[in-house]
C-alpha cells in the first residue's frame, strides 16, 4: 500500500494522536479537509527516500529545471516540465542536493541500524480502537530517521518532545509487538539539515517511553469516546484553567 492509501484508512496513528490530543476538533477537520504536505514536510520525506528507498526515487519525485522563469525561454522549459512532472513531487535542486548528502551522513553514521523491514506498516485494533503506524526501519530495534535543525544537546531534546516524539515511540513498539510478539528499542537516527550533517543516534530511555505510552493511551481513549459519541470538541475544552498566566517555563 502507498502513502496515499495509508493515509485514507480511517485509523489512529501516531502523527493523529498528537493533534487529537491538542484539539479533536482540529483533528477531525483536518480528516474531512486534507491539506496539502508543507514544505518541511516534502523535504523529510524526500529524505526518507533518498535514505531508506532511494530506487523509489523517479517513481515519486522529480528535479525542477534551473531556468529563469522571467524570461519567455525559462517559461517554456518549466512550461515542458511540469507536463513532464505528471502527479510527482517536484523539488528544487538544492533540496536534492542537501537530502542526497544526509542520506550519505546517515548510512556511512549508522548504515548497521537500517538493516530491516523498511516502511513497515501494521494495522490493528486496541479496545475496539483501529489503529496503524507506518514505522521507518523494523529489524532487530525500532528505528526512526530524522532530519533536525538542532545545534546542540539542549535543542536536540526539546525538538523531540515538542514535536511528540515520544508518542511516536510507543505508538510503534506497541505496532513492533504485535508483529514480532517481542517490545523492541526504539532508536532515533537524527541528521542535522545544516553542513556538516551531522549524525546523533539516541536509543530513546524508560521515562520518555513511559510518558510517550500515557499520552498515547490518553489518545486512544479520547479517540474512541469521540468516535462514539460523533463529538469532537475544539481547543478550549483542552484548556482548563479558563485562566491566562505566564507558562511553566517562564
Amino acid at each position: 500500500m502507498d502513502d496515499k492509501g495509508y493515509f485514507a484508512l480511517s485509523r489512529l496513528s501516531a502523527s493523529g494522536a498528537k493533534t487529537l490530543l491538542k484539539s479533536p476538533a482540529r483533528y477531525k477537520w483536518e480528516l474531512d479537509n486534507p491539506v496539502t504536505k508543507k514544505p518541511e514536510l516534502v523535504f523529510g520525506s524526500l529524505f526518507h527516500t533518498l535514505t531508506l528507498e532511494p530506487d523509489e526515487f523517479d517513481a515519486r519525485y522529480i528535479v525542477a529545471p534551473d531556468v529563469d522563469r522571467r524570461t519567455k525561454e525559462g517559461k517554456d522549459a518549466y512550461t515542458r516540465f511540469q507536463m513532464n512532472a505528471g502527479s510527482r513531487e517536484v523539488v528544487t535542486v538544492d533540496d536534492y542536493d542537501r537530502a542526497n548528502r544526509m542520506a550519505d551522513a546517515a548510512r556511512q553514521a549508522a548504515g548497521s541500524l537500517l538493516a530491516g523491514e523498511i516502511e513497515r506498516m501494521v494495522l490493528w485494533t486496541r479496545d475496539g480502537v483501529p489503529l496503524k503506524a507506518k514505522m521507518d526501519v523494523l529489524g532487530e530495534h525500532i528505528v526512526d530517521l530524522k532530519s533536525t535543525s538542532a545545534d546542540d544537546e539542549d535543542s536536540l531534546i526539546r525538538a523531540a518532545w515538542t514535536y511528540g516524539y515520544h508518542i511516536s515511540a510507543a505508538a510503534y513498539q506497541e505496532a513492533a509487538e504485535v508483529v514480532t510478539g517481542r517490545k523492541l528499542e526504539k532508536h532515533f537516527i537524527f541528521v542535522t539539515k545544516t553542513e556538516p550533517h551531522e549524525v546523533v543516534v539516541l536509543k530513546a530511555g524508560d521515562e520518555f517511553m513511559a510518558r510517550g505510552r500515557a499520552k498515547w493511551d490518553a489518545a486512544i481513549r479520547l479517540y474512541a469516546a469521540c468516535r462514539e459519541f460523533d463529538n469532537w470538541p475544539g481547543l478550549a475544552s483542552r484548556i482548563e484553567s479558563g485562566v491566562l498566566n505566564p507558562p511553566r517555563w517562564a
